[in-house]
């Protein structure tokens, strides 16, 4: 039960032993001390020096001799209280510098990164988007400056769906000559209670890339490149320049 009680203080087992063999033989060898202990002589050798660095054993010399001796149990008090004032003071330090610790992390986190990839690795960057897992995405897409890729394959759906499901908020803005969407839009437009779609006319609008916005990433999609920006700073900048065009929008009532 006071091996128990000594392992809460800090001590390890062997410690815990070794302190209480010391103590209840007062003025004594290692040998004796490994024998009460029921450990060896090496090992004996170690857990006394780590005792001895504690201030819970010293040597002593008697009749000529060096003997091992255990200090006091009330020794054991002071080592707590000293253990005690050290924690207090280190936690005034980690208050006193955290400040700028914080401020340290915050740059670091926001620093840019960009990544680019070629529109054949289209599905590395969509599986990138996909884990990042943002309350909101807007999007800005232009059917005519991108034609080439306004068809939606079972791969374009299956993105889709896994791009909404990890999202709270889906806002669309397509950019077209005419006030219209396909089916598979018009479908998400009516039938996902997140998922929004307005129109911009292309011959006001003609924005010549298409635009993915998130809570700190930003994708721009032109003819043969994707390029994700990783900054927090520039993708709200992106949302606020979104919201106006948002409301300069006009609802999608059409198929195409």
């Amino acid at each position: 039960m006071v091996v128990n009680h000594l392992l809460q203080l800090g001590l390890s087992e062997k410690e815990a032993e070794v302190y209480l063999a010391a103590l209840q033989l007062g003025f004594c060898s290692v040998q004796k001390i490994a024998e009460k202990a029921e450990i060896n002589r090496t090992t004996a050798y170690t857990h006394i020096r780590n005792l001895i660095t504690r201030g819970l054993i010293k040597t002593e010399e008697k009749n000529g001799k060096a003997y091992l001796v255990a200090e006091k149990p009330e020794k054991l008090r002071h080592i707590w209280q000293t253990q005690e004032q050290e924690i207090r003071r280190r936690k005034l330090t980690l208050d006193l510098i955290m400040p700028e610790l914080e401020s340290l992390y915050s740059v670091e986190e926001e620093k840019i990164s960009v990544c680019k990839y070629d529109l054949k690795d289209i599905e590395m960057a969509r599986d990138f988007l996909v884990s990042m897992r943002s309350d909101f995405i807007y999007s800005i897409f232009n059917r005519e400056e991108l034609k080439q890729i306004d068809r939606v394959n079972e791969k374009d759906k299956a993105y889709a769906e896994k791009l909404l499901e990890s999202t709270k908020l889906y806002k669309g803005i397509v950019i077209a000559r005419v006030k219209q969407v396909n089916k598979f839009l018009q479908k998400l437009n009516t039938e996902n209670d997140k998922v929004f779609i307005k129109y911009l006319p292309f011959v006001k609008y003609n924005i010549p890339c298409e635009f993915l916005i998130a809570q700190k990433v930003v994708t721009i999609l032109r003819d043969k490149e994707i390029i994700i920006f990783k900054d927090k700073f520039f993708a709200t900048s992106m949302k606020i320049l979104f919201e106006i065009l948002w409301q300069e929008a006009e609802p999608i009532d059409n198929l195409c």
